[in-house]
């Protein structure tokens, strides 16, 4: 398989404004050597972690960051063994040069839905030397990423015919779920119903992955009524939870090719259905779920019968397309004040589509 190289794996932007001239002209070449890399959008400020906890220019690798390390000398054989062992040795108790390494490769994951990055991903995590400082660290922040996209993750996994990591991102999904013990436990009164796969609250608000967050914005909320419980912080209190069945629903399968359909089915679905709520509310009473319209926040969705719509650069049917948009997808509407609107997709790509093939959910 041919492998796409990229300049670097982990170059970040760089404020412009903080060079002066004779730096600009000093380091032309350099510039122009990483202006492809540039253009993937890599972005620490719009990462999952803070820019405090991302140690960058710390750790070196013979002379070289670990930020600055070339796709290509990584997916060498030879070169990943030496720089694993590398990652495994620890020199004293404040050494985290592999969680450094796994962040670093879960905000490519985050951004850029990179391939290269799942694989480096998946080899570290069968690593014990390097896993037990890498990313069991900051496994919760897995499960994030796998929430955002999980749709990548069955690729990925299909591709190199691979589970493990899935496999341990489900076992900590579970964490993260709450089933109908939960409220007879803690006195929450809900109506939930079968089938429903409820996210905890409380671990909700944790959650530091922007598109994620985004995601469960326009999810269906279901209220729950506490009486005095630990959860509730021994109060009477009314909670909203989200309900995210969906995010493994039909739409999620429609995208699958049949290898990818039937790896889905083994090992993601087997596990998740057991997370499902499992039996309706006992006064079987109908379900009411909250929609994010009914809270304020519209849900706007590409509708179109050819199966997507083109996003153009200007207000024309003859303007140069910059994206297809497939139907169903959501899309952020910054302006309708015209026949065309201007839109953001979830790519993060502005650009034009006219109003009628955008519908609201």
């Amino acid at each position: 398989m041919k492998l796409l190289i990229l300049y670097t794996l982990f170059t970040l932007p760089i404020l412009a404004g903080c060079q002066n001239n004779s730096n600009k002209n000093s380091s032309k070449e350099k510039t122009n050597q990483m202006n492809e890399k540039l253009i993937d959008g890599i972005d620490i400020r719009e990462s999952m972690f803070s820019t405090k906890e991302i140690e960058l220019n710390h750790y070196r690798y013979k002379n070289v960051l670990i930020e600055n390390i070339k796709i290509k000398d990584l997916i060498d054989k030879d070169f990943r063994k030496d720089f694993f062992s590398y990652l495994g040795k620890r020199e004293d108790e404040d050494d985290f040069k592999a969680t450094l390494f796994t962040k670093l490769l879960f905000i490519r994951i985050q951004q850029l839905s990179d391939s290269d990055s799942y694989r480096l991903l998946s080899e570290t995590f069968k690593n014990e030397a390097i896993s037990s400082n890498g990313i069991e660290l900051i496994d919760s922040y897995l499960v994030e990423l796998f929430l955002q996209n999980p749709y990548f993750f069955v690729q990925q996994g299909t591709k190199y015919n691979d589970f493990e990591i899935i496999n341990y991102a489900l076992d900590l999904l579970k964490g993260f779920i709450v089933s109908e013990e939960f409220f007879l436990e803690n006195f929450g009164y809900a109506k939930y119903k079968k089938g429903m796969l409820i996210l905890d609250a409380k671990i909700q608000k944790e959650f530091s992955n922007k598109q994620l967050i985004e995601r469960l914005k326009s999810s269906s909320k279901i209220e729950v009524i506490f009486s005095p419980s630990f959860y509730s912080d021994w109060e009477n209190q009314t909670i909203q939870f989200t309900e995210i069945h969906h995010f493994f629903g039909e739409q999620l399968l429609s995208k699958f090719n049949l290898a990818e359909r039937n790896f889905y089915k083994i090992h993601v679905l087997s596990k998740i259905s057991k997370m499902f709520v499992q039996n309706d509310f006992a006064d079987n009473e109908k379900v009411t779920l909250v929609s994010g319209e009914q809270m304020g926040i519209v849900v706007f969705c590409i509708q179109d019968s050819d199966g997507y719509t083109n996003l153009r650069k200007e207000k024309n049917a003859s303007s140069e397309i910059l994206q297809k948009i497939i139907t169903g997808s959501q899309v952020e509407v910054l302006d309708k004040s015209d026949n065309w609107w201007l839109v953001k997709t979830k790519e993060g790509k502005k650009g034009y589509v006219y109003k009628t093939k955008i519908k609201t959910e």
